[in-house]
């Protein structure tokens, strides 16, 4: 028995050789996007860079040609990130219905999002999004954005302008814009 399994480990470290080999070796080296290796997915890539997460997705989806890749975490679903217009469209938009989050999903931002627009599937959201078409038309998020445009100059930058001009002192907007 302890013999069978001496050969079942060999085995398999001669197959993870032969893959990691084949990996560094074949045409397709030059392949752009999450680097996901058998089993263990792209687990050493995101170890790696967690402290970076958001910067590090960023720069793989920028080297991307059609700025989406895939990244697969063992245990998890395989998940697809994109930044493509169109394919953000075609997911949000035109067939929501490819889509759907899950039950695992759901349950995981219940507490988050509630039966919220974000966390539905099916009718419900459709309904959801046929109320919220109707609240964020052209029309009402410009008049939104100008009523609060207007007054946050009125109440806020206009004030620390004419402070500045009457004290004639040189004015760091980074200190109040950001």
């Amino acid at each position: 028995m302890e013999f069978l399994s001496a050969e079942l480990f060999l085995l398999l470290l001669s197959l993870l050789f032969l893959y990691l080999y084949l990996d560094t070796h074949t045409k397709n080296h030059n392949k752009k996007g999450f680097k996901i290796y058998p089993i263990i997915g792209s687990l050493p890539e995101f170890l790696k860079n967690r402290h970076r997460y958001l910067d590090w997705t960023t720069q793989v989806i920028r080297e991307c040609p059609t700025y989406t890749s895939v990244l697969s975490l063992p245990g998890t679903v395989c998940g697809v990130i994109t930044a493509n217009p169109d394919n953000v469209e075609h997911i949000l938009k035109t067939r929501f219905d490819n889509y759907p989050k899950g039950e695992r999903v759901t349950t995981l931002l219940w507490d988050f999002l509630g039966r919220g627009i974000f966390n539905t599937d099916g009718e419900l959201w459709k309904v959801q999004r046929k109320t919220a078409s109707y609240e964020f038309n052209t029309r009402s998020v410009r008049n939104f954005v100008m009523e609060t445009v207007t007054v946050e100059l009125q109440t806020r930058l206009l004030p620390i302008f004419s402070r500045a001009s009457e004290t004639d002192k040189i004015l760091d907007l980074q200190l109040w814009l950001f």
